[in-house]
């Protein structure tokens, strides 16, 4: 089958797979607008907010409200008091519940209190309970009865407030919540996900230190980023009743966020050469510091530092526009990628900063910015391993045509190439190794009588024999024809005669095995003042002699 054959056929399977999920996805589209079923949801009792007659008061005012949330400026220990009289619901309700906003609260019904928050709660540091959901029981003959909540102000910019009122049972309740979380944590989990694999990938390449931090710091970013978002959620609180503890990680995370993403950015040669974006990284670790102490030393809560960490990612957006735009000419089209990535998650970043100083009211401070993230980190991903898988391939290429130029292809060893790269690591080194040489007796004896397919293999033997006889205490090169060269470190002569004598018991070995009779020659010298190279010509020396007196005996005994 050609190549292009072989292309035609796999785009015919992709064709095919493509149709099949347009035509899956036609089939559910049809079948989720047409099919009706009673329903079956494992809560199905209703959910009902708050709306009747109530009233707010606070500094000697008084206002009537039908509905809610409500808000309006106040300071700091303000205290803003909603009351209503409850009314018969046509749903089963056992329970009220409501969301509270850095705010310390009571909650009274026909004047007993019935709940209390924030007030005698121990923190480990800081002013603020955190923002919570309540949930206070009802009895049942709750209509008639009046509701009064009071909530006091922590910090000014989110002023007298008292958000929505939710009315069902417990299990309506806790699966609005849920419900409401939906969307952080169809983005949080896999982004989740997606960190948890990319710092497993990092580790497979750990090899590779480039490619090990990258994926490292995009991993961590990810995980933080998932974190951050999926506590803000405030669906955690279904299953642990910890809300202040949660507020801290929420906020060590997103603290901890522009610091990483700065580290991300710094594996990317143009922005790591860039001093802008080295001196945000080193501010962004000053920020955390900062946050945090006067977080411990009660100077100042986390969330009247948020602006800080704000600034940081401001900085950051800033000097990645800078840098593109100073250097967009030189960019390749895959560079361009972390420019794409980055313009997404501070277009999206920065809608919900806007909103966060400007629209206090809105419900899901973090809807953009879960968007930008998700985005950010799948196309940062997707490329980042695309590009390391591909810098990876280079490098196992370069790795084996480095092998296969260092290396004789009939007995393994090292070639001669090899061994001249080593002289010159020993003549501007200090090394005195002792230096063997190595030869194959009557090669050509062998080749002429039982042929040079035999003489390959008495190469080959002799090269098994001195890995064996030498192990890990020398570095065996083939330098030629049947001409070996053992460079050995850190022995003496006597330690060196028995590694060669091992050498000479193993080719004894072989000999008995072969059909033509294998034997070596060899010579060594301990390389001195004179130098390696010197030595080379010595130990030749040496070992051609050894080879000559292994002649003359066999002569005298054929004789």
């Amino acid at each position: 089958m050609t190549y292009r054959q072989n292309r035609e056929k796999k785009r015919i399977y992709a064709i095919v797979v493509t149709c099949l999920l347009l035509v899956g996805g036609m089939l559910f589209l049809t079948a989720m607008f047409t099919v009706r079923t009673q329903n079956l949801l494992l809560v199905s009792d209703s959910v009902m907010q708050w709306q009747g007659k109530g009233k707010v008061s606070y500094d000697c005012r008084e206002e009537e409200i039908q509905t809610l949330p409500y808000q309006v400026k106040g300071n700091e220990g303000d205290v803003l008091v909603f009351t209503t009289v409850l009314e018969k619901l046509p749903i089963a309700c056992d329970t009220i519940m409501f969301r509270s906003v850095h705010q310390k609260v009571r909650v009274y019904l026909d004047g007993e209190e019935v709940s209390s928050f924030g007030y005698n709660d121990p923190t480990l540091f800081g002013r603020t309970p955190g923002s919570v959901w309540h949930m206070i029981d009802l009895p049942e003959d709750y209509a008639g009865m009046e509701l009064r909540i009071e909530t006091e102000t922590i910090y000014f910019q989110y002023g007298r407030s008292m958000q929505s009122i939710y009315m069902g049972t417990q299990a309506a309740l806790a699966f609005a919540v849920i419900k409401q979380a939906g969307g952080a944590f169809a983005v949080g989990i896999p982004v989740l996900v997606i960190g948890i694999a990319l710092m497993f990938m990092g580790f497979l390449f750990a090899d590779n230190w480039d490619a090990f931090r990258k994926l490292y710091y995009l991993g961590i970013f990810a995980i933080l980023a998932a974190v951050w978002m999926l506590l803000e959620a405030r669906m955690v609180q279904l299953f642990s009743g910890r809300p202040i503890l949660y507020m801290y990680l929420i906020f060590i995370a997103f603290s901890l966020l522009p610091v990483v993403l700065t580290a991300f950015l710094m594996t990317y040669p143009a922005f790591a050469k860039s001093r802008y974006i080295r001196s945000v990284f080193w501010i962004s670790v000053l920020n955390f510091a900062c946050v945090h102490l006067l977080q411990i030393t009660n100077v100042k809560d986390y969330l009247e530092t948020t602006f800080g960490t704000h600034l940081m990612f401001i900085l950051l957006i800033l000097g990645i526009i800078w840098i593109y735009i100073k250097g967009r000419r030189q960019w390749k089209r895959h560079d361009n990628t972390i420019f794409i990535a980055a313009a997404v998650f501070a277009l999206f970043g920065a809608a919900d900063i806007f909103r966060f100083y400007f629209l206090l009211e809105s419900t899901d401070a973090l809807l953009c910015t879960r968007i930008g993230i998700a985005f950010f980190i799948l196309i940062l991903g997707c490329s980042a391993t695309r590009q390391i898988s591909r810098d990876r391939g280079k490098a196992i290429e370069e790795r084996t045509f480095k092998k296969l130029a260092y290396t004789d292809m009939m007995t393994g060893l090292p070639n001669r190439t090899a061994f001249e790269e080593r002289m010159d690591q020993i003549r501007t080194g200090k090394e005195t190794p002792i230096v063997g040489m190595v030869d194959v007796n009557n090669l050509k004896k062998i080749n002429d009588t039982w042929g040079h397919k035999s003489g390959d293999d008495a190469i080959c033997r002799v090269g098994e024999a001195l890995i064996q006889g030498l192990g890990s205490h020398a570095d065996v090169y083939r330098i030629g024809g049947d001409e070996f060269c053992v460079l050995m470190t850190g022995k003496n002569d006597k330690e060196a005669e028995k590694l060669f004598s091992d050498v000479k018991s193993a080719v004894c070995e072989q000999d008995k095995v072969t059909e033509y009779p294998l034997s070596v020659a060899f010579g060594f010298v301990v390389t001195g003042e004179e130098g390696i190279d010197k030595a080379f010509i010595e130990a030749d020396r040496t070992m051609y002699a050894c080879k000559k007196a292994i002649k003359e005996q066999e002569n005298g005994k054929t004789s």
